[in-house]
């Protein structure tokens, strides 16, 4: 905060670092040079857009005129759309939500800044559009919610890449099972429209495979039991130091 408000401030030896440092200063940049009405780190009440006890904090909003802009440092690695972005939509609708004076918005700008692998993203929309997009996401929380009283067997399972890429169950979860690895059918040659299927799946499956080896790799290190695979001694690695020094 004391960065983007250009005040002074001391960051203690041990927490300096000056990758952090460059990497964060891109994302500074972009937000001084929007101008407007500065936010940072504001905590937002989520309740009324998801329908339980929830809030968010958004690193960064700026109030210029007609336009509200939410910014949000993304400081991993992997990937992150500017565009229908969940979090980025409920900040900005728990914005108008909550200040009045926001009422003359006639456009948002949802942006993402992930300095790291050089993601600077920008998506622009309506208060009607992002609204209506808000409370898509509502209706889909009031489903997860009205599951949770619901044997297993009525659950209603998804899957694809965006919603099994974080799941903690996606090792065991075997609709995911399903969907990433088999396939029915004759005759034994893949037809044309089966391989533009198989060809969508191959992110899912990566996720499955992936998630299946750290699934068992964990269940056999803390002493658990899985039929016919034991841990052994694996081989050293051919590691090699950058430098002597």
């Amino acid at each position: 905060e004391s960065i983007l408000r250009g005040t002074d401030y001391t960051v203690p030896p041990e927490y300096d670092n000056p990758e952090m440092r460059q990497y964060v200063q891109t994302y500074v940049d972009f937000v001084r040079i929007l101008g407007g009405v500065l936010e940072v780190e504001t905590r937002i009440d989520l309740t009324p857009e998801l329908g339980e006890e929830c809030f968010g904090t958004a690193d960064a909003v700026i109030w210029d005129g007609d336009d509200l802009y939410i910014v949000d440092l993304k400081y991993g690695m992997n990937f992150v759309r500017a565009e229908w972005n969940p979090q980025l939509t409920l900040y900005a609708a728990g914005f108008l939500r909550l200040y009045s004076g926001f009422d003359s918005i006639k456009q948002l700008h949802l942006c993402i800044v992930q300095p790291r692998i050089g993601n600077i993203a920008q998506w622009d929309t309506t208060p009607d559009e992002l609204r209506h997009f808000a409370d898509v996401i509502r209706k889909k929380a009031d489903i997860a919610r009205s599951m949770a009283g619901l044997t297993e067997l009525d659950w209603l399972f998804v899957p694809d890449e965006t919603a099994c890429k974080y799941c903690p169950a996606r090792g065991i979860c075997r609709v995911l099972h399903q969907r990433a690895a088999y396939t029915e059918g004759e005759p034994a040659q893949l037809m044309p429209d089966e391989l533009t299927d198989a060809y969508a799946r191959v992110g899912l499956v990566r996720i499955w495979a992936d998630a299946v080896e750290k699934t068992v790799y964990g269940r056999l290190l803390n002493g658990g039991k899985v039929p016919g695979l034991k841990l052994v001694e694996g081989r050293k690695g051919a590691r090699k130091w950058k430098s002597d020094a």
